[in-house]
This record gives C-alpha cells, structure tokens and sequence, in this order.
C-alpha cells in the first residue's frame, strides 16, 4: 500500500486576465494515480474575495461543473483532456488591492484521496470604462481609493486644488457606459460637505478625446444645481436605438 499516488487536476487556462462578461477558456488535465480511479464529480468554483473595513469576505460566485452523464473512470498513469468554459457575470467587480479572484477546481475521487488546484485570475475595467477614468488625470485628479457598497464599486478620485473629491461607478453594455458619481466639494460655500449625485451614459461612439469634457460638465452640472441633485437621481433616458445620443439628467452627450 506504499508509494500509491492518487490522482491529480489541473486547470490550465487560456489567459488569466479578462474583463466582466468575458468567456473564459482552458483545459483541464486529470493525471491518473496508481490505480484505476472513478471520477464521481469535477467542478470550478471561482471565487471573490472583498476586503472591507479590513475584513475580507470570499464569496462563490459561479462554477463550473462536470454533468452526471460524463463521470467517467481514469486509468493508472494516463491523463485525460476536458474542455472548459465559463462565462464571468457583467456585473462584477474588477481586480484592485481590495478584490481578489481565484478559481478553484476539485476533483470528487470514489475510494480515493480528492484532489484540487487553484488558479489566481485578474478581471480588468472594460477599456470603454478605463478610458472614463484615466480621462480624469487630464482634469487633474488623481486616485485615492476604492470601495465596494450595495450600489456598485466605486473609485475615489480627489482634485486637491479645487477640494473636489468624485467616486465613479461603471456599468458598461454595448451601446456604452453607464456613469455613476457621488461628489463632495469642500469650499466655504458648502462648511458641511454635502454629497451630491449624478449619473450620465457616454455612447461607444463618443470619441476619446471628448472623455474630460463629459465628466467636467456632469460635475459642472451637480455644483450648479445642489438641489436637484441631492435629491436622488433621475431615470437613464438612453435611447438604445440610437447610440449617437444619450439624455443624462436634463443635458444630451453625443454627436
């Protein structure tokens, strides 16, 4: 009974980074052990794992698994070959210093020592989404931070010069992105800061250049009416038919 090895998987995706709604693709290799082994389950389990107030969390967020019908038996020293698919969800959060992913994958062994492997992804902005927020450098912000509430993920932004300080939030689906923002201005006009609020759509067809100017009127817009938009946001009015246009609470982007 000595000396016997059990059976081992391995997940070898395609590529290990990728953006929300991505497909991810790979093989997975089983490696007979000494003995012929019945193979009762094979599943992959990707996981989140969220740092809050310092604590983190791991969720299971999907998972890949092996259907009943195609359980099959491995022989000693020889490998068998399965596809793998998995679609990430669109409505994820990407990869920062406070979000981790790792996909685990299990092999269910009848009679034997079960095996397992993990495999550390990385899920990127989509670039409509990226481009947003690198466009708010050529306005003079910089990143602070970045959180996770019950409306999203958010990236801190401050301008120390004008004490204006944005956290943004992306939804992206292929007409464009849909934009998110809380502000806060600390100037003498406001002694107790409030946040303000605003939302805006920027169509795929807007060129890259026009970024700073659509995110310099949508807090234009919040400063000059406090009011309306302390007051909770309105509806997007995007016409998805016509993607040159985008209604964002009360002024139009696009051409």
């Amino acid at each position: 009974m000595f000396g016997l090895e059990s059976a081992k998987v391995d997940l070898k995706l395609d590529k290990k980074e990728f953006i929300p709604g991505e497909i991810m693709t790979g093989k997975l290799f089983i490696k007979g052990g000494s003995r012929e082994k019945n193979i009762n389950s094979l599943e992959s389990i990707l996981h989140v794992k969220v740092m809050k107030n310092k604590i983190p969390k791991v969720i299971p967020l999907i998972n890949y698994t092996l259907r009943e019908e195609e359980s099959f038996s491995i022989q000693s020293n020889t490998y068998k070959e399965l596809p793998f698919e998995l679609t990430l969800p669109r409505n994820i959060p990407v990869s920062t210093d406070k979000v981790e992913y790792d996909l685990v994958t299990k092999l269910d062994i009848d009679l034997g020592k079960n095996a397992s492997a993990r495999d550390e992804i990385t899920v990127h902005l989509p670039p409509l989404s990226n481009n947003i927020l690198k466009s708010t450098e050529t306005l003079g912000f910089f990143q602070e931070d970045n959180f996770i509430t019950e409306g999203g993920q958010f990236f801190r932004l401050v301008h120390e010069y004008t004490g204006t300080e944005i956290d943004l939030s992306f939804f992206e689906v292929s007409e464009g992105v849909f934009v998110k923002m809380n502000l806060q201005k600390f100037t003498t006009e406001l002694p107790s800061p409030d946040v303000l609020a605003n939302q805006f759509f920027v169509p795929s067809s807007v060129h890259l250049e026009e970024y700073p100017e659509i995110v310099d009127k949508a807090i234009y817009e919040a400063l000059k009416n406090p009011l309306k938009f302390k007051s909770g946001l309105p509806i997007y009015k995007h016409n998805t038919g016509n993607t040159t246009k985008a209604f964002v609470t009360g002024f139009i982007f696009g051409i």
